[in-house]
Formats: C-alpha cells, structure tokens, sequence
C-alpha cells in the first residue's frame, strides 16, 4: 500500500461519510446524515476549529484524523487535540494509523504548539498499542456530565 497523508478534498465527502459512520459506530455513537453533515460542513469552514487530515491509497480514502486547534491557559499557548482517528479495515496493520499520526504531530511542530493531546477508550488495544509508542499517558481524568435541555 503506497499512503498519501493530505488534506481532505471536498469530493471525498461520500468515501469520508462512510468511515466516519464506522468510526461513530465503533464508540457506539448514531451517524446521522445531519450530524455527518455538520460534521463535513465543519471541516471546510476556515472559521471553525475542526480540521481534517486524510489518509489515500492511489484515489481510495482509506483513513482520516479530525482535529482542533486549542487554546490551553496553563501554557498561555495553543496546541493540538486529535478528536477522531479511524483506518478502514482492509489498511489496518499498515501503517496508516501511525503516518496520520505524525501528520497530526507535524501540523503542530509548524505551528509551534508546545505539545499534542489525545484520549482515547481503556479498551481500545490497537490505538493504544500505537499511542503508547509515541506519546506518555498521563493521570488526568476524562469527565463528561451532560447538559440538560
């Protein structure tokens, strides 16, 4: 498999809805048309945080990574948070995942961001499995309380 890290092109929306909805499938999330539409309208909006990088075999979208720029007050600096990375099965085990990865943390060695951050599931062995060869797992605490209407 030859991988060719970029950005995603807008004509790539029917190959990147198809492994978004695997993606929001895989955490057990709904993958409704509006959601993936706001989601891709996002992407493309130079006004919104949201970011994409794409994974390509020849002209076949065969992985993606979405991430946010941040600002962080304890470093009085802005750096990088990699919200969603997802491999289609069949470019699983080649790399793929790791070349988005560096793509991610090469965005923000350009844009002087102090460091990057991730989470991911307790239960996911293969990202982990990539995440702890890069990068140091720290003690901090995920919470999430939702908001009522």
């Amino acid at each position: 498999m030859q991988t060719t890290i970029t950005t995603l092109k807008q004509d790539d929306k029917a190959q990147w809805h198809q492994l978004f909805s695997k993606y929001c499938a895989f955490y057990n999330f709904d993958c409704s048309t509006e959601k993936a539409d706001t989601v891709w309208q996002w992407i493309f909006d130079v006004q919104h945080p949201l970011q994409a990088l794409a994974a390509y075999d020849q002209q076949q979208l065969v992985g993606i990574a979405h991430y946010q720029v941040m600002p962080l007050s304890l470093f009085g600096a802005n750096t990088g948070y990699l919200a969603d990375l997802y491999i289609a099965k069949e470019a699983r085990r080649q790399g793929v995942a790791k070349a988005l990865h560096q793509a991610f943390i090469t965005e923000g060695k350009q844009q002087g961001w102090p460091f990057a951050a991730w989470l991911t599931q307790e239960g996911n062995q293969a990202a982990r499995n990539l995440y702890d060869q890069q990068a140091e797992m720290t003690d901090l605490r995920y919470y999430v309380q939702s908001i009522p209407e």
